[in-house]
């Protein structure tokens, strides 16, 4: 092999090298209902991270995917005793049975949207379809 043909080849091999692996593909995602049991179970999971857990109000969406990310917004009481407006918060659910029997939140969002934890539970959200 002549020098030209080794450095072209080894070009090659190096750029090649670079490019990033395709991305995994997303999961399917089924969208269902989630039943008014469900929810209570979500909702007292929700209210431990709160300051006034009996002043939370939620809203969920209308579809779960079912996977072990489920989205809702909660508006509740800070430490002023003022509502926050309804925020995201990220929770992570179990099913049992093929019901909703278990949750925890993983991170609540802050009033702050250039916060990089608001940042996140939004964009981990928007990732999972809520």
């Amino acid at each position: 092999m002549t020098v030209r043909a080794t450095t072209l080849c080894l070009a090659a091999i190096a750029v090649s090298a670079c490019v990033p692996p395709p991305a995994a593909p997303k999961p399917i995602l089924h969208p269902t209902s989630i039943t008014d049991a469900e929810k209570k179970v979500i909702e007292e999971a929700a209210r431990d991270g709160l300051k006034d857990p009996d002043s939370a109000k939620f809203r969920h969406p209308q579809l779960y995917f079912g996977n072990e990310i489920y989205c809702i917004e909660v508006n509740a009481k800070n430490g002023f005793g003022g509502y926050t407006g309804f925020l995201p918060v990220e929770m992570f659910v179990t099913r049992i049975d093929g019901k909703i029997k278990v949750a925890a939140p993983i991170a609540y969002a802050t009033a702050n949207p250039n916060d990089g934890r608001t940042r996140a539970v939004i964009q981990i959200c928007a990732d999972n379809g809520y």
